[in-house]
């Protein structure tokens, strides 16, 4: 039977061995058990440390180590969370000091040993901020540290953090891994690193990064003053963060980094004057082209665009400018000029830590360009920055539709058709194709579907609005872990035309007026809630 490997981990009270070894246990890719001294503490009655504390402590970390090297023995790997202590009572009881035992029990099962050192300040600045420690506890450990113990690995616990350490020390170990602290934790971690200072920190996002490292977290920390933004940016610099070597006006930014990758960035700033275009992922969008493929940058012509980029119309950016979007996955087959406007679904976020600006990728409804595809629609100028790609939770699938209504005897009624496949009453819509508008698309589907033709210009206004068109949405989720978002258009239709179903994907229409029972078409509560604002258009159109 294969052996397992010891990692033992040991360091004073709040130097960071225990959030290391948690790191550990959901980082490695094996399964790997993690105790610690305090495991084996509540194995026994706290009557018993009253009567001869420390030799009950040396009693039951004695029984770890047996524990762990049986766990080894038996081809599992384990890591053990501690201190080498010097007490006689590890010699009354076992015959050999508490060093003697690790090194005795555990040579076998080649133990790494790693050393956590954190200067006392640090350790006192912790403990208070557990507020389950006395301020002094980890001194009071210290004069009763092993002196001079082995270290196969020893940890900065002042400038590494745990998921940094976790790794480190797997890497040491050989055990295979993967990254797992996300914004919250770090978040979590900054909170009680700059504690005094009381700065808002809110977690940013761990994504997929351009140029660097294959996934990097972002953290955002806003101060009150400009005086406190020094103060963070010193206490962080402290702690091992570097400054951003790119100048930034107003705010700083500082990265940490494995391997020469920049594996998160983090943002101090007293003022929140940044975009934040998060909340666009998924949404269609209308892009006006300025600069189609091929041209050059108008302040770098050495730099020439791979793929369109433009523009939302009247859509705002934090540096005072319209919104500007890559667009990614159109192909070849729509050649696109300056001027040109496309419809499109927002695919990805670009946030740049190192500017107020974020910027969007666009791609056409219903394609979803790898996160691949997108990094390499935006690399040509995000290579200058330090940008991270922030995506969807799920994709989402477009579709349009009408509302289709006629007069009847001076009183409305609205076109329900029945879906062939799932018997589900509803509207006619259909999904958006590349390049087209969504009241083309909604044209073209109800054409498709139930034959009827209705023109743009049929399609009703918003009310008080000469060119926005009257339209409703629905969300919901689909197969394939994908949602669905439907767009709908209030479209008025002669009297005497007759529904028929051309394409099969409808087998039943029928006309309703408002006072009408719905219960028998089953219809979701938003497509009912949209049927009802129809009515009332029509009612006020008409009145």
């Amino acid at each position: 039977m294969k052996r397992g490997r010891i990692i033992f981990l040991y360091g004073l009270t709040s130097c960071g061995k225990t959030s290391a070894a948690e790191r550990m246990r959901d980082m490695c890719d094996s399964v790997l058990f993690c105790s610690s001294n305090d495991i084996f503490h509540d194995m026994i009655s706290g009557k018993f440390f009253a009567e001869n504390f420390w030799r009950e402590v040396a009693r039951t970390i004695g029984a770890q180590y047996y524990a762990v090297r049986a766990m080894a023995e038996a081809g599992f790997d384990a890591s053990v969370d501690g201190m080498l202590l010097d007490l006689p009572e590890y010699r009354e009881l076992f015959g050999m000091s508490n060093l003697e035992m690790v090194q005795t029990l555990f040579a076998p099962y080649d133990p790494l040993f790693v050393r956590f050192e954190c200067p006392p300040e640090e350790l006192r600045r912790r403990n208070l901020a557990r507020g389950d420690r006395g301020e002094f506890q980890s001194d009071e450990q210290a004069a009763l540290m092993t002196k001079d113990p082995p270290a196969d690995l020893v940890i900065d616990a002042m400038t590494v953090f745990p998921d940094e350490a976790a790794a480190m020390i797997l890497d040491a170990a050989g055990l295979p891994w993967h990254p797992s602290e996300d914004d919250e934790d770090r978040a979590r971690l900054l909170r009680s690193v700059l504690y005094p200072l009381t700065p808002e920190i809110r977690p940013g996002t761990a994504a997929p990064s351009l140029h660097c490292h294959p996934r990097r977290i972002t953290t955002e920390v806003r101060t009150g003053s400009d005086a406190e933004t020094e103060a963070v940016v010193r206490e962080l610099t402290r702690r091992g963060y570097a400054r951003a070597v790119r100048p930034t006006e107003g705010f700083a930014v500082l990265t940490r980094e494995r391997d020469g990758m920049v594996t998160e960035t983090c943002r101090v700033s007293s003022d929140d004057r940044f975009d934040d275009l998060s909340p666009r992922l998924g949404e269609l969008v209308r892009v006006r082209i300025d600069r189609p493929a091929g041209s050059r940058h108008p302040e770098h012509p050495d730099m020439v665009y791979p793929t369109p980029y433009g523009f939302l119309p009247g859509s705002l950016s934090a540096d005072g400018e319209e919104t500007d979007a890559y667009l990614a996955g159109f192909g070849d087959e729509l050649s696109l000029s300056a001027g040109d406007e496309i419809f499109g679904t927002v695919s990805a976020v670009i946030y740049r830590a190192d500017d107020r600006e974020e910027k969007l990728i666009v791609s056409p409804p219903n394609v979803f360009p790898s996160p691949e595809e997108l990094t390499a629609a935006a690399e040509f100028t995000e290579r200058y920055f330090l940008s991270t790609l922030l995506l969807p939770e799920k994709n989402r699938e477009k579709s349009c539709g009408c509302i289709l209504f006629r007069m009847t005897d001076g009183s409305p009624e609205v076109l329900l058709i029945r879906e062939s496949s799932g018997g589900v009453w509803g509207f006619p819509k259909g999904h958006m194709l590349p390049g087209e508008a969504p009241e083309d698309t909604a044209a073209r589907e109800v054409r498709e579907e139930v034959g009827l033709r209705p023109d743009v210009r049929d399609f009703l206004p918003e009310a008080d609005e000469e060119t926005e068109r009257w339209s409703r949405s629905e969300s919901y989720d689909v197969a394939g872990g994908r949602a669905k978002d439907v767009l709908y258009f209030l479209a008025r239709v002669p009297r005497d035309r007759t529904p028929s179903f051309p394409d099969g994907e409808a087998d039943r229409a029928v006309w309703i007026g408002p006072e009408d029972d719905l219960t028998p078409y089953g219809l979701r509560p938003e497509r009912r809630k949209i049927l009802g604002d129809a009515f009332q258009t029509i009612a006020d159109m008409i009145g």
